[in-house]
């Protein structure tokens, strides 16, 4: 806040399992090596986590956003996140397939789909390959949000 003052903070939560198996799958450059592990994506999102409950203990003020209830709803919640950003919201921001301009994202490929729900518990098909210890943190990461 003391950095960027008058900014809005917004953290943009999905289910915890969803992220996990979303990185692990994603070849990532080797410059994020957190993603290539289990153990090291659910290390990285109790992180995520503990930090996030830091910043609400020091009253710092960070608006909440789920991806799941976005792309399920994506006009609702455009508008939404319009409101939070101060920009104005237009419903051509949900036709990512029309956009040319270059997007400097790990998700080149996903950038340009059209928005759609996620199949919901889509992680629940790899569960049983999942080292118990981090399955264990995962639900406790998804429990807390």
């Amino acid at each position: 806040a003391a950095i960027h003052p008058g900014s809005t903070f917004i953290n943009v939560t999905r289910r915890p399992q969803d992220v996990a198996l979303s990185m692990f799958f994603h070849e990532f450059p080797a410059a994020f090596p957190e993603s290539t592990l289990l153990e090291s994506i659910a290390a990285m999102l109790e992180a995520r986590s503990s930090i996030m409950r830091a910043y609400e203990k020091a009253d710092f003020k960070v608006s909440e956003f789920n991806f799941d209830a976005f792309t399920n709803a994506p006009e609702k919640h455009g508008q939404t996140l319009g409101n939070l950003t101060g920009i104005a919201f237009e419903t051509r921001f949900l036709q990512p397939e029309n956009r040319n301009a270059a997007v400097p994202t790990f998700s080149a490929g996903q950038v340009r789909q059209p928005i759609q729900p996620a199949p919901r518990d889509k992680w629940k098909r790899f569960a049983d390959f999942m080292p118990a210890a981090v399955k264990e943190r995962l639900d406790a990461l998804a429990g807390a949000s």
